[in-house]
């Protein structure tokens, strides 16, 4: 009888040892956040998929817009994540615990219209739909107040419904971005690129809590190194990236190739790149959506290696 209750101590201990090891494997893996209709991911993806034996090392968790992975890295449930640096300020600016450690993509976005509208001047009194608290509105806020254009904001919730609105005659303009754009049905067009104003201006970041900082940081500086060869390949636009680009978003090639011609990868926050994103999110402070801004030391991780 003893044996037998000494070999069934045995077994659970060896049972809720092979639980922990489990546990401990599942938590080593770095869960990274991103938009699954944006272009943003696309090197991660892109070199995670070239190189199957490390892909289990990461845990790409997809959504369907900015503000769902906000909630999710708000809410503890993710590492790291690729998103609309103005949901980057927003978390920091309201105390949650995240950095910026890269301005990622760059460019991508514009105002999309019917045909009827040719000039900035018919955007005058027109509802135009945007994501709310979204880099995109930051954009469109900026371009209205520059154009001297007064609108009427429509919010929606995800991209896709954006397209919708517009084609179902909602609203007379979105503001949209690459590879959705080229998607869209030929009596849509791009009235304006906001990339003619900004050349290279951030749009997605890679953000990171600084709890992964603090208990995973060999495993960031290890994504952080495949992240920029993804990158270099995603540069080149080589007939590989443009293929993966047209199977992902179910694009044919000559728009996978007008979409690389207007998005910009680079994994680096520079001066000015701080420099634009606090003078953007300055609007957000006259609309009421923050009370202030964090400081730059708060807001980015800049490594000093």
């Amino acid at each position: 009888m003893r044996k037998l209750q000494c070999l069934l101590l045995s077994l659970i201990l060896l049972f809720l040892l092979l639980i922990q090891s489990g546990c401990q494997k599942n938590n080593s893996k770095l869960v990274i956040g991103y938009i699954k209709p944006s272009i943003n991911h696309m090197p991660l993806s892109f070199i995670l998929q070239q190189n199957q034996q490390i892909s289990g090392n990461y845990e790409m968790i997809s959504f369907t817009s900015g503000w769902e992975v906000q909630e999710a890295i708000a809410a503890g449930k993710l590492d790291l994540a690729i998103m609309p640096f103005t949901y980057a300020w927003t978390l920091r600016s309201k105390g949650y615990k995240v950095k910026t450690m890269a301005c990622l993509e760059r460019e991508t976005d514009g105002i999309v219209v019917k045909d009827n509208i040719k000039a900035a001047n018919d955007l005058n009194h027109a509802k135009i739909g945007v994501l709310r608290a979204s880099s995109l509105e930051a954009l469109l806020d900026d371009y209205a107040a520059r154009n001297a254009i007064k609108f009427t904001p429509i919010y929606f919730r995800t991209p896709n419904e954006l397209t919708e609105a517009l084609s179902k005659g909602a609203v007379d303009a979105i503001v949209s971005y690459v590879p959705i754009i080229e998607r869209m049905p030929s009596n849509l067009h791009v009235l304006h690129w906001f990339s003619d104003d900004y050349p290279g201006h951030p749009c997605c970041n890679l953000v990171v809590t600084e709890r992964a900082l603090e208990t995973k940081s060999k495993q960031i500086y290890r994504l952080m190194a495949l992240l920029q060869e993804g990158i270099d390949t995603f540069n080149s636009k080589s007939n590989d990236v443009i293929d993966y680009i047209a199977n992902y978003f179910n694009l044919t090639p000559v728009q996978a190739g007008k979409a690389m011609q207007h998005v910009k990868f680079k994994l680096k926050v520079s001066a000015e790149d701080i420099a634009w994103e606090r003078n953007m999110m300055q609007n957000f402070i006259c609309k009421g959506y923050l009370e202030n801004l964090s400081t730059d030391s708060d807001m980015y991780y800049i490594s000093k290696d």
